[in-house]
């Protein structure tokens, strides 16, 4: 882990991997808990159901973090379009699973409601946590500012 010039920890990496890989970290942590819990209080069936609605939040969170980080390699404009599809086709996929899928048998649904709810709450702050240790230059004013001036410099070295 290395320290911007405010002291304070980045991690290294493009930023879409620092986010999967927190994501993850955080979500394989929280699963492992409320697996855990379900197996202990309710027996398989309820670790079954954790076990699905687990992998419903990392499948969609994991699909997206990959696909933006593979966008970030082109053009802004292609990385917003990605991110712009994703969010229609996570809607569309979510309104389907909502309203068209019939409910496996089997599955307990405060099981999958409380491991869905702590996927989504880890993976949102794993997302929240590494875009806060990401520095972006453009967003840091010191560096900007001692950017332009070594350009003007160098620009009037060689105008001399």
């Amino acid at each position: 882990m290395s320290r911007s010039h405010t002291g304070r920890k980045m991690l290294p990496g493009n930023v879409w991997a620092r986010m999967l890989r927190v994501s993850l970290l955080l979500g394989v942590t929280v699963a492992a808990v409320v697996l855990g819990t379900a197996w202990l209080v309710d027996g398989s069936a309820a670790a079954a159901s954790v076990a699905v609605g687990t992998a419903v939040v990392v499948f969609v969170f994991a699909v997206s973090l990959v696909a933006l980080w593979w966008a970030s390699r082109y053009p802004p404009a292609l990385a917003a379009m990605v991110m712009l599809i994703l969010y229609v086709g996570l809607v569309f996929a979510g309104a389907i699973i909502l309203f068209a899928a019939p409910a496996p048998q089997g599955l307990e649904a405060p099981w999958v409601g409380a491991a869905t709810v702590g996927q989504l709450c880890a993976w949102l702050t794993g997302v929240a946590y590494a875009a806060r240790r990401t520095r972006l230059p453009i967003f840091d004013v010191q560096a900007t500012a001692r950017a332009s001036k070594s350009t003007s410099e160098t620009a009037k070295d060689q105008m001399s």
